[in-house]
């Protein structure tokens, strides 16, 4: 009896495991699972097919990412509702399969595949296409991390510049509006999200983009992403340094952030460098762009040259200056000035080559030029060699930087102002005041792009008025050659500059030359007669979008040798 009652008990307890174990593997069996046989593919250039298996225990959904349509299809679809929308997706084990229905002519594109199901369960995969052979991205601009405020499209120091074709671009303002970089109102994803441009409300406004390198190339592909219409925002190009601009038309009719993209189908291979405007008109909160991208494409595999950096700027003492030189052949160095030499002007392949700059005997900055050129005169590069003026030989008259202590709102005119910070001989008699419209210092949009600016403090001019700022008491100290400088973030068509002796009223004007808005320094010179015992000078400034400023003004007298 003893020995059927262990049996028995035997036959229950393995009963209760069994029953166990299939009610586990039931309830495991039952828990959802996501899975794919790959998290990545790559299609060559001419298109192709990428197939992902899905391991799934029960319904799953696809959602393509891509910021360009039309170069793919995916199977299966799993529902087409009337209005248009497509669900791509399966149930249990499957597969999805991506056709890559076009050729690609340009840069690597990409299409990510959201695929979930239930229970929160997520997986990724990335579909590549190649880019075509000999495309170079020759600038990817996103405008960077932006800033705290609003930064002038002068003195924003973030851009990014990436890109083969990027080292020496330049960005800066034209026209009247403000154009400055911001982080509010952002792109949205997949654009940057960060930096972006924005155009003044009230007056709209222009952003140049020079010095894009070609490397050879002889077609391009420009594409950008905007807030606003095509009737609001416009495209131009040029290949021959703002000579020449061609529209770039394209289509856009939806005030939601976009990307739109034109083709240039033939450009010169020996043109050097682009340039972009885009313009902006009024509209209301602002015209935006981002996400700059400028693509090179037909390069032939034949001779390549490039030259790093493409501006050079250089103190006014000689001295020898290294340029990079990117080749995958023979070339030269030439310059028709006699202040540029060089000790070897020729090289093969990537090379430095050294520039021996001479020293400038005179006050005035001064520009040449060296030009560098494969042997068979195929592709040919530009070097613009900036000199500073000799600083030797000068007395300080007097200087103003208008003080490093910020001043707040509300702005003191200059009269109310009290943190002046002028040096030089005539630092002791010199005073300030103005006339015509509101003049006053503020802090709010610092100077800088220049050499010697002070970012501080500066003195703004009524937008609406424009006004006089004068400079009087100034003590010549015996000299009657000067060299008179200023920084401003406009044009000399609105700034203006002139000069008074012994107290008269008879102004004489003082040559002004600045041709782009942004910050920048003006340098220039003047002669009073001898025997002269006082001076002062005024600046003018005409009414203009957010006003015209100045900073870091300084006189200087030249010794007589």
């Amino acid at each position: 009896m003893k020995s059927f009652l262990k049996i028995l008990s035997v036959f229950a307890l393995t009963a209760l495991v069994f029953t166990g174990c299939r009610e586990d593997e039931f309830y495991l069996q039952d828990l959802p699972e996501l899975s794919v046989s790959t998290h990545a593919v790559t299609v060559v250039s001419t298109g192709g097919v990428a197939t992902i298996d899905v391991y799934n225990t029960r319904r799953w959904f696809v959602t393509p990412v891509s910021d360009a349509d039309g170069w793919f299809t995916i199977t299966p679809v799993w529902d087409e509702s009337g209005d248009g929308r497509i669900v791509w997706g399966g149930e249990g084990n499957g597969q999805i399969t991506v056709t890559v229905t076009s050729e690609n002519e340009w840069i690597a594109r990409h299409l990510t595949l959201n695929i979930e199901t239930a229970g929160n369960l997520f997986e990724q995969v990335v579909i590549s296409q190649d880019g075509a052979p000999y495309t170079e991205i020759l600038l990817h601009e996103t405008f960077g991390p932006g800033g705290a405020g609003n930064i002038p499209v002068g003195t924003y120091t973030g851009f990014l510049r990436y890109g083969s074709g990027a080292n020496d671009v330049t960005f800066s303002q034209g026209g009247t509006g403000l154009v400055d970089v911001r982080t509010s109102a952002a792109s949205p994803a997949p654009f940057s999200g960060q930096g972006n441009v924005m155009f003044s409300a009230a007056n709209g406004g222009v952003l140049l983009i020079e010095n894009i390198e070609l490397l050879g190339t002889n077609r391009a592909q420009i594409s950008f992403v905007t807030n606003q219409t095509n009737d609001v925002v416009s495209l131009e190009y040029s290949t021959d340094n703002g000579g020449t601009w061609r529209t770039l038309g394209f289509e856009k009719t939806t005030t939601t952030w976009e990307r739109v993209t034109v083709e240039i189908p033939s450009i010169d291979p020996n043109a050097g460098t682009m340039s972009l405007r885009f313009t902006a008109t009024p509209v209301s909160f602002g015209a935006r762009i981002d996400d700059i991208r400028v693509i090179g494409g037909g390069v032939t595999p034949g001779s390549r040259l490039a030259i790093h950096p493409r501006v050079l700027t250089v103190g006014g003492e000689s001295a020898t200056h290294r340029i990079a030189v990117a080749s995958n052949t023979d070339w030269i160095a030439t310059s028709t000035y006699d202040w540029l030499t060089f000790a070897e002007s020729s090289g093969t392949g990537d090379q430095s080559l050294n520039i021996n700059v001479a020293e400038n005997p005179t006050f005035a900055r001064r520009a040449g030029t060296v030009t560098v050129s494969t042997t068979d005169g195929a592709l040919m590069r530009t070097l613009t060699v900036a000199q500073a003026r000799r600083t030797d030989g000068t007395t300080l008259i007097f200087a103003e930087n208008f003080g490093l202590v910020n001043t707040a709102s509300p702005w003191p005119t200059i009269a109310n102002f009290a943190g002046w910070n002028t040096i030089g001989s005539s630092a002791g008699t010199i005073e300030y005041s103005s006339s015509g419209g509101t003049v006053d210092v503020r802090s709010n949009s610092v100077s800088g792009g220049f050499p010697g600016a002070s970012a501080g403090n500066n003195v703004m001019f009524s937008a609406g008025s424009g006004g006089v700022f004068y400079i009087d008491g100034i003590d010549p100290n015996g000299y009657t050659d000067f060299v008179f400088s200023f920084g401003t973030n406009q044009t000399s068509d609105i700034m203006s500059a002139y000069f008074c002796i012994d107290d008269g009223n008879d102004w004489t004007a003082i040559d002004v030359v600045k041709t782009q808005s942004g910050w920048e320094l003006v340098e220039t010179g003047f002669q009073i007669p001898s025997g002269i015992s006082s001076l002062k000078i005024r600046i003018v400034a005409q009414p203009v979008g957010f006003g015209a400023r100045i900073d870091d003004i300084m006189l200087e007298g030249i010794q007589n040798p």
